[in-house]
C-alpha cells in the first residue's frame, strides 16, 4: 500500500510519475499495489490505471482542496489561516482513511513518500495496524529539515520509528546519518525508476537552431537565474541558439525569472514553457542539443537521467547528488554552483565540440541504462518488500 501526497492524476501526467512507475511495476510482476492520495477538483475518487488501484481522500469542499500537487504543500499552508485550517483536515483524513484503506486490504507493508506529511501519517498508521512501514526521502523533503530546523526533532521520530527508510541518493543518506543520528544500516539507497517507455533516445526533425534545455520546478533552489545569465554570455558569440525551460512552480519565482528574461533582452530567446505530458517531453529531449541543471542542493535530478537516456550531453552543478549521477568529462560535465561564467564555458565547449558532445552522450546513456534502470530498481525494491513479508 502506497501512501503519498502527490500522484499521477491521469495516464500520461509527469507529476510524481516516479510513484506511478514503480506501482506499475511491481503490479506486473504479479504484487497487488493499492495507492492512496489526496483527492482534487475533477479527480475521480476510486480508479484503476494499468492495474494500479487508486483510492483518493475528500479533506475539504472540492473547491478548496488545493493544498497537494504543488511540490511545495508547506509553502501553501503558509499562505492564509485558511489553509492552515484546511490542512489540519487534510492530516485528519488522510490518517482516517489510510487506516480504513490498511484495515480493508491488509498489505504486506505501507510505503510512504515523503517525510512530511505523509510519513508521519504513515508512522501513525504502521502503529495501529501494526503494519510495516517504509519511508521514502525524495530531496525536497530532505531539504525542508535543513531550510526548517524547527521540524528536526518531528523528523527524526519519523525516521526513528519508521521499519526502514529508502533515499534517492547517497547525499540524502549522508544528510541523515550525519545531520539526525539515524542508523546507517536503516537506510536504502535507490533512486525511483524512470520511465523508459516514455523517456527513450528517437530521431526527430531537428529544430531550426541550436537548443539548450532545462526540466525543472521554478523554485529558487533550482538556481535558474544562474542558468539564463550564462546563457546570456554565450548568446553573445551564439546568436542562433535558444533556451527552454520547461516547469511549473513558485508564481514569483516564475516572475523572477521573466523579469530576468527582459532585463537581458533575451524575449525572443529564451521560453518558459509549463509541465508537458511525457510523450511532448520526450520530443523536448530529442530535439535539444545540451541539457543543463544547475540546482543546489538537488535531492537526485531525475531530468538528468532522462536526458542521458536520450544519449544528450548533460552540464550539473557540482552540488548536492548531481555528482553521483554526472562523472565529470565522461558522462556529462560539472561546474561550480552558482557560476554563470564557468557555466557559459562548460556550455560553449560542448556547443562547439560535436565529438566532445557524442561521446558525452554515448557515456551518459550507457551510464543512465545500467545504474538507473527499471530493473535495477525493481530488484532493490522488491528486497525490501520481501524483509517486510518476512516481519509479517
Amino acid at each position: 500500500m502506497i501512501i503519498t501526497q502527490s500522484f499521477i492524476k491521469h495516464k500520461g501526467d509527469i507529476l510524481s510519475k516516479h510513484i506511478f512507475v514503480a506501482a506499475k511495476l511491481l503490479v506486473q510482476t504479479g504484487w497487488e499495489v493499492s495507492v492512496l492520495a489526496p483527492h482534487e477538483n475533477r479527480l475521480a475518487r476510486h480508479e484503476d490505471i494499468e492495474g494500479v488501484k487508486v483510492f483518493r481522500f475528500k479533506y475539504f469542499w472540492t473547491r478548496y482542496e488545493r493544498l497537494a500537487y504543488t511540490g511545495r504543500m508547506h509553502e501553501v499552508v503558509a499562505r492564509s489561516p485558511l489553509n492552515l485550517l484546511i490542512f489540519l483536515f487534510f492530516l485528519f483524513f488522510f490518517l482516517l482513511r489510510a487506516v480504513q484503506v490498511a484495515k480493508r486490504t491488509r498489505p504486506l507493508a505501507i510505503h510512504a513518500h515523503w517525510w512530511i506529511p505523509t510519513g508521519i501519517i504513515g508512522c501513525l498508521v504502521s502503529h495501529l495496524t501494526n503494519i510495516p512501514l517504509l519511508v521514502t526521502l525524495h530531496g525536497t523533503d530532505a531539504r525542508l529539515i535543513s531550510e526548517r530546523p524547527f521540524l528536526s526533532s518531528l523528523a527524526r521520530w519519523v525516521f526513528m520509528s519508521a521499519d526502514k527508510i529508502s533515499v534517492v541518493s547517497h547525499f540524502i543518506k549522508e544528510q541523515l546519518v550525519g545531520g539526525l543520528r539515524v542508523p546507517a544500516d536503516k537506510i536504502f539507497v535507490f533512486p525511483m525508476p524512470i520511465d523508459t517507455e516514455k523517456i527513450y533516445k528517437k530521431e526527430v526533425p531537428p529544430p531550426e537552431r541550436k537548443m539548450v534545455l532545462c526540466v525543472a520546478r521554478l523554485l529558487e533552489q533550482k538556481d535558474l537565474g544562474t542558468l539564463i545569465r550564462a546563457f546570456h554570455r554565450l548568446h553573445q558569440n551564439w546568436r542562433e541558439l535558444d533556451l527552454v525551460i520547461i516547469g511549473e512552480g513558485s508564481e514569483s519565482e516564475k516572475a523572477k525569472l521573466e523579469n530576468l528574461i527582459r532585463k537581458l533582452n533575451l524575449e525572443k530567446d529564451v521560453a518558459l514553457y509549463d509541465f508537458m505530458l511525457q510523450e511532448e517531453l520526450n520530443q523536448y529531449y530529442n530535439m535539444c542539443d545540451l541539457y543543463v541543471l544547475p540546482s543546489l542542493g538537488e535531492g537526485f535530478g531525475l531530468q538528468l537521467v532522462e536526458a542521458q537516456l536520450c544519449k544528450k550531453p548533460v552540464i550539473g552543478a557540482r552540488s548536492g547528488a548531481i555528482p553521483e549521477i554526472i562523472e565529470d568529462g565522461k558522462t556529462g560535465l560539472l561546474v561550480p554552483p552558482q557560476d554563470p561564467a564557468a557555466l557559459a564555458s562548460a556550455m560553449e565547449r560542448i556547443l562547439a565540440d560535436e565529438n566532445l558532445a557524442s561521446r558525452l552522450g554515448e557515456g551518459g546513456y550507457q551510464s543512465a541504462k545500467a545504474r538507473f534502470s527499471q530493473e535495477t530498481f525493481l530488484r532493490k525494491y522488491v528486497k525490501v518488500l520481501r524483509w517486510a513479508q518476512r516481519k509479517f
